[in-house]
């Protein structure tokens, strides 16, 4: 008898703790311009507060999408798809992007450049730190 009740315990505890899909992750996108960077930056991809991450040991960048990808939720993890729907990153892993570093200035929470490049406001959860402009991801 105290065996399925403590079944019953633990089965609650699962599901009541993480066996939800989140609500939603920010994913701010840009449309391809005339100003294009082709650094390489190899990082985590993370999501923590609802933002999307890329992370390294010494930097914590917010990734800036282009408008070709989006985001999917796949049960346990975050997907980051292209238009034919192949998942190009997934959260958890390690993801090689292109594109570059738009620092802000000390006196900005977020910098122009990001506001203008977006035209949607960054969350103050997701503007803690800087910001990466990816213009692709290179397949592992």
């Amino acid at each position: 008898m105290l065996r399925g009740k403590l079944h019953c315990v633990a089965y609650l505890l699962l599901v009541l703790t993480g066996c939800r899909a989140p609500d939603a992750v920010f994913f701010p996108q840009h449309v391809a311009g005339n100003q294009v960077f082709l650094a390489l930056h190899t990082a985590q991809l993370i999501e923590a507060d609802g933002c999307l991450w890329l992370r390294t040991d010494t930097s914590m960048h917010l990734a800036i999408w282009p408008n070709t990808v989006a985001p999917r939720w796949n049960g346990s993890n975050w997907e980051v798809l292209d238009s034919t729907g192949r998942v190009l990153a997934v959260t958890g892993r390690t993801v090689v992007v292109v594109g570059g570093e738009l620092p802000r200035a000390d006196d900005e929470q977020v910098p122009r450049g990001v506001t203008d490049l977006v035209k949607v406001p960054i969350p103050e959860r997701c503007a803690a730190n800087d910001f990466w402009k990816v213009e692709g991801i290179r397949a592992n």
